[in-house]
């Protein structure tokens, strides 16, 4: 038997570190602009003054797959206590003049969260940074933030973030009641519930009311399971979910007899339309809201 490949024991992030072409440059600038403090300088490093390693290769190809380098790098900490790395290579010459765009492999930025994104852009100017356009999303998982990317004077890429409320704030939830069903409202609830930061949906009880609120299949166990079980499905399709997605079903029965449970379990496994079924719990009740009703089934379900 084969250990399991766990993840990495990751602490938390030690720093960020990319490439400028003038290191004192680019230290003086990030002080500027970030208020930054060097903690220290090390180098010039050249590969050529350094032992190979044991399969031949020299000190930078060896450590950091960049052959017969000639460099300078500098640790500096950001106010936030956060570390960044800068290096600059005099050899070799070629590409260390040009950043990588967005869209290369490899390229990545690090991104700054800020409480005044306007005031923020403004003081970027002035450094003479180069600032891109603003993007904002008024729906979805980014609501209410607005994000702002922009390069320093070699190109890297650099991002600013304002939130209206911390990434994993709990989020806000969006109640789903279809048109074709009765108006739930009318009797203080809704269909469903989708939680936005888990993308969960919770069904309420549906019992065997058609879209007019009257009752399908009075007396009928059978009869009324089809109908809460279908109104299930028009929920579901209604917050972008399919029966396939439920994780959990509630089925309440009043006065059920041992011989319906075959057909109504019957019916249960076909709401899920060949996918294997949710997890249930089928409970015998007393009474239900009103007399006439015999079935009530709720669900919870997992948006894909």
């Amino acid at each position: 038997m084969t250990s399991p490949v766990l993840p990495l024991a990751i602490e938390q992030i030690d720093h960020a570190a990319w490439t400028v072409p003038d290191l004192d440059a680019a230290i003086a600038f990030y002080e500027r602009l970030f208020g930054a403090r060097q903690l220290y300088r090390l180098g010039p490093i050249n590969s050529a003054d350094l032992p190979r390693s044991a399969q031949g290769k020299d000190w930078t190809h060896a450590h950091l797959d960049v052959p017969d380098a000639n460099l300078e790098l500098a640790f500096m900490v950001l106010p936030n206590g956060f570390h960044i790395e800068l290096f600059s290579y005099a050899q070799p010459a070629s590409d260390t003049q040009k950043a990588l765009k967005s869209n290369h492999v490899g390229a990545h930025h690090l991104g700054f969260l800020v409480a005044d994104l306007d005031q923020a852009v403004a003081q970027l100017e002035q450094h003479g940074c180069t600032v891109l356009d603003r993007i904002a999303f008024d729906s979805g998982p980014t609501a209410g933030a607005q994000f702002q990317y922009f390069t320093d004077p070699w190109g890297n890429i650099f991002e600013l973030v304002q939130r209206s409320q911390p990434l994993n704030a709990p989020q806000g939830r969006e109640c789903v009641n279809p048109a074709s069903l009765y108006n739930s409202t009318n009797f203080g609830f809704s269909h469903a519930v989708v939680q936005d930061n888990s993308r969960t949906v919770h069904l309420a009880g549906q019992v065997a009311w058609n879209g007019e609120g009257q009752l399908v299949g009075a007396g009928d166990r059978i009869a009324q399971t089809r109908q809460a079980l279908q109104n299930l499905k028009t929920v579901l399709k209604e917050a972008g979910a399919c029966p396939r997605d439920v994780v959990r079903l509630r089925t309440y029965l009043v006065g059920h007899t041992p011989e319906e449970l075959g057909p109504i379990c019957a019916l249960i496994n076909e709401f899920y339309e060949g996918a294997e079924p949710a997890a249930n719990t089928l409970l015998g009740v007393a009474n239900l809201a009103l007399p006439d009703m015999l079935v009530e089934i709720e669900a919870t379900a997992r948006l894909p």
